[in-house]
């Protein structure tokens, strides 16, 4: 068995694999302590062969985490997999692929292992990305925006008088500045997966599939004019694959 962790801005995604497949999972706050983190979490898990971590974080973060981990299972290897050229089918579009978030290589992975099409992917997270890929696995690139709740934080933090919570109208038309910043961000994120995957069909001359991962997904989606689908655990799938390549 091994363990599957996907380190995001707030939360600590988990999930149990054995050859490949997820199998137990679920996530818990980190608080800026992704290791205190881990540690809390160790008490519900079985012990782990090896543990596998999808991370963009700085070196201080993965060694403590690594520290960690090899206190609560002596024996069990800490990976931490990274951006390749070519991988699971995929290709990637950067000329130098070790500069693409590994978290965005794998959810490109993970959307691969079931589709033989073109497909987008959004990551609604703490920031926002989106990716494309033809139907022959060449990733085309993509674009990175703040996410909902950076943007709003941002606003927050910057002006002197714009206080946001989230907890808005998501409306075209506010009436209240706390309404108007959050739907600005908001709407602005809809907006983008609308027009990148319309730009995409336009280019492949074809309609891919439009997948959608990430906190913020949900409400995204809901939103759309077009349909996409919720698939909230693409990262954790991809990262099962490149560690199923090792013992």
């Amino acid at each position: 068995m091994k363990l599957l962790l996907d380190l995001g801005n707030t939360r600590l995604k988990w999930a149990l694999s054995e050859e490949g497949a997820l199998g137990a999972g679920g996530s818990v706050p980190h608080d800026g302590d992704p290791a205190g983190a881990l540690k809390r979490l160790a008490g519900e898990l079985v012990t782990p062969m090896s543990v596998w971590l999808a991370s963009v974080a700085d070196a201080d973060t993965e060694s403590r985490l690594a520290e960690a981990a090899a206190e609560l299972w002596p024996g069990a290897a800490c990976h931490f997999p990274r951006t390749t050229r070519e991988a699971h089918g995929v290709i990637c579009a950067y000329p130098e692929p070790e500069r693409m978030g590994v978290d965005r290589w794998l959810a490109l992975l993970g959307a691969r292992l079931h589709m033989r099409a073109s497909f987008c992917v959004m990551d609604a997270g703490s920031a926002v990305t989106l990716d494309a890929v033809d139907a022959q696995g060449r990733h085309l690139g993509g674009l990175i925006l703040p996410g909902l709740g950076m943007a709003r934080r941002w606003m927050s933090e910057h002006t002197g008088r714009v206080r946001v919570n989230g907890r808005s109208r998501k409306t075209w038309w506010a009436d209240n500045t706390r309404d108007a910043v959050d739907g600005g961000s908001f709407w602005a994120a809809v907006t983008l997966a609308e027009a990148f995957h319309r730009r995409t069909s336009e280019r492949l001359g074809e309609t891919p599939a439009l997948l959608l991962t990430g906190g913020d997904a949900p409400a995204i989606m809901d939103a759309m004019s077009i349909k996409g689908h919720h698939e909230p655990d693409l990262v954790l799938r991809g990262l099962a694959l490149v560690a199923d390549e090792q013992p």
